[in-house]
C-alpha cells in the first residue's frame, strides 16, 4: 500500500475566522509536486519560497526532522501543492469569480490525528491570493512578511497573550442578560422593543443568551462576582480546565510555541501565551493555536469567543496583549530604547487602534484593567495603561514592553506589522 499524507489546509477568511479543508495524496505524488512551477505567475514567487516567512518545513516520513532549507527525502515547503476554495462562501470573492488560491506558507504536524503506517497528517497554514495570483485583500500575512523583512536587522521578537471566554452551545432560559435598548432615530425618540414607525427591532441584545461555560446564574458563576476565578483551582470556580489541558497538548504536538496558560479574571475566561518568537512565527503559531482550540470545543458542546467584550456587565473583557522587544531594548541599558518606543507608539496611537480589533471600544473603557481607547498612556507595572513596562524590566534596565491595547479578536499580522512600523521605522501610516 502506497503511503499517504493528509494535508489540512487552513486560512483566515474575511471575518478573521479560521477555515480549513483536507487534501489526501500519496507521498510519491507529494514529492513530485513543485508549486513554484505551478504558480510561476506569482510576483517574486521564486524568492518567496526561500524567505524566512515560510521556513517551517516538515518531512512527511520523518516529521520530527525539519530545517529552513532542505529536508530529508527532498521534501520542501514548495512540494506542498497550491489549492483553492470557494471564496464566495467565506466573504472573499464574488460568485462569478469565486476561486481563491491557497498558497502554503508554513507546515505543522497535525496532532488531532494519530499517525499510522499508511497515513501521516499535517496542518498547512496558507496565504490567500486572488484568481490573478495577486495578494488577496484579506491577506495581511503577506504585508506583515514584507515589514518583517524590512526591519529584520532590528531583531524584533514578540510574545502574544491570547484571552478567550468559553460559552455553552445552547441558550439558557435561566440566564437572562439585561436587554440594551438603543435610541431610535424616528421622530418619536426612544421606542421600547419594536419601533412601529420604522418596523424594526431596536434591541441590541437578546433576553436569553448562551451562558458562559458551566455558569449557574447570570452574573453569578457560583462564587458571585470577579475575584475568585483568576488563576483559580476547584470545580466551583475553574470552568474548562479539561479544554485548556488538551489545548496545551495539541499545540505542543503541532510545534506551536505555546509557553503558558492561566485562568483569567472572568469565570470561564482563559489565556494562553505564544512566544517568544520572530514576527512571522508568533503570528502563524497564534492562528494555528486558535484553530486547535476551536476544534477542541467541538468535543465539549461549547465554543470559544474571541470577542473583546463577550459578556456585558461588571466582567473583564478579553485582550491579546502583545509583548515586544528589539535587540537594542534587550541589550544592557536598553531601558532608554523602551521609553523611546513608548513615545513612538503614542504618536501613532490612533492608527494602531484602527487595526487592533473590531468592537475593541467596548473593552478599552478605562475600567477592568484597560486604558481608555482615545488616549495613550504607559507606565511601570500598570495594567490600566495602554503599554505596561514590567517591573523587572526597570530593575534590569533592559527587556521588553507589553502593548495591552489589542483586542482578543485582532488579526495578529496587523498588530505585529503596526508595532514594527511604528517602533522600527519613521513615523508613518501603520
Amino acid at each position: 500500500m502506497s503511503k499517504k499524507v493528509c494535508l489540512e489546509y487552513i486560512w483566515i477568511d474575511r471575518h478573521n475566522e479560521v477555515r480549513s479543508k483536507n487534501k489526501i495524496m500519496t507521498y510519491d505524488d507529494l514529492i513530485k509536486t513543485n508549486t513554484n512551477t505551478l504558480a510561476s505567475t506569482f510576483v517574486n514567487m521564486s524568492a518567496y519560497a526561500s524567505k524566512s516567512g515560510s521556513s517551517m518545513l516538515w518531512d512527511p516520513l520523518h516529521p520530527s526532522s525539519y530545517t529552513s532549507t532542505v529536508v530529508r527525502d527532498n521534501i520542501h515547503l514548495h512540494n506542498i501543492p497550491i489549492w483553492n476554495f470557494d471564496g464566495s462562501s467565506t466573504g472573499q470573492s464574488s460568485g462569478h469569480i469565486s476561486d481563491v488560491v491557497l498558497r502554503p506558507c508554513r507546515v505543522y504536524k497535525n496532532p488531532t490525528f494519530p499517525d499510522t503506517p499508511y497515513l501521516n497528517h499535517y496542518l498547512i497554514l496558507c496565504e490567500c491570493y486572488d484568481a490573478g495570483f495577486n495578494v488577496h485583500e484579506t491577506n495581511n500575512r503577506a504585508r506583515c512578511r514584507e515589514t518583517s523583512e524590512k526591519f529584520a536587522g532590528h531583531g524584533c521578537l514578540f510574545g502574544i497573550e491570547q484571552e478567550y471566554v468559553l460559552f455553552e452551545r445552547k441558550p439558557s432560559s435561566r440566564l437572562r442578560q439585561p436587554t440594551v435598548v438603543s435610541k431610535c432615530d424616528c421622530e418619536e425618540g426612544m421606542c421600547e422593543g419594536l419601533c412601529w414607525k420604522k418596523q424594526r427591532l431596536i434591541r441590541t441584545d437578546c433576553d436569553f443568551i448562551c451562558p458562559p461555560y458551566q455558569w449557574l446564574e447570570h452574573d453569578d458563576p457560583g462564587k458571585q462576582g470577579q475575584g475568585p476565578y483568576y488563576c483559580s483551582a476547584g470545580g466551583d470556580r475553574a470552568f474548562g480546565r479539561e479544554i485548556v489541558k488538551e489545548h496545551i497538548m495539541l499545540c505542543a504536538g503541532a510545534g506551536v510555541e505555546i509557553c503558558g496558560t492561566n485562568a483569567e479574571v472572568m469565570a470561564s475566561q482563559w489565556e494562553f501565551q505564544i512566544g517568544t518568537c520572530d514576527p512571522m512565527k508568533v503570528c502563524d503559531d497564534l492562528v494555528v493555536a486558535r484553530y486547535l482550540l476551536c476544534l477542541i470545543t467541538e468535543k465539549y458542546g461549547c465554543w470559544a469567543s474571541f470577542h473583546p467584550k463577550p459578556y456585558k456587565g461588571n466582567w473583564n473583557g478579553s485582550g491579546c496583549h502583545t509583548n515586544f522587544s528589539t535587540d537594542e531594548m534587550r541589550a544592557p541599558n536598553g531601558f532608554r530604547h523602551i521609553l523611546a518606543a513608548c513615545h513612538k507608539l503614542k504618536t501613532t496611537h490612533a492608527q494602531h487602534i484602527l487595526v487592533y480589533g473590531e468592537d475593541n471600544d467596548q473593552r478599552l473603557t478605562g475600567a477592568h484593567e484597560t486604558s481608555a481607547i482615545d488616549e495613550f498612556t504607559f507606565g511601570v507595572g500598570n495594567r490600566g495603561c495602554s503599554v505596561r513596562i514590567p517591573l523587572h524590566v526597570v530593575h534590569t534596565n533592559c527587556g521588553y514592553l507589553e502593548d495591552r491595547r489589542p483586542g482578543s479578536n485582532c488579526d495578529p499580522y496587523l498588530v505585529v506589522n503596526a508595532i514594527m512600523t511604528s517602533v522600527c521605522g519613521s513615523i508613518e501610516t501603520v
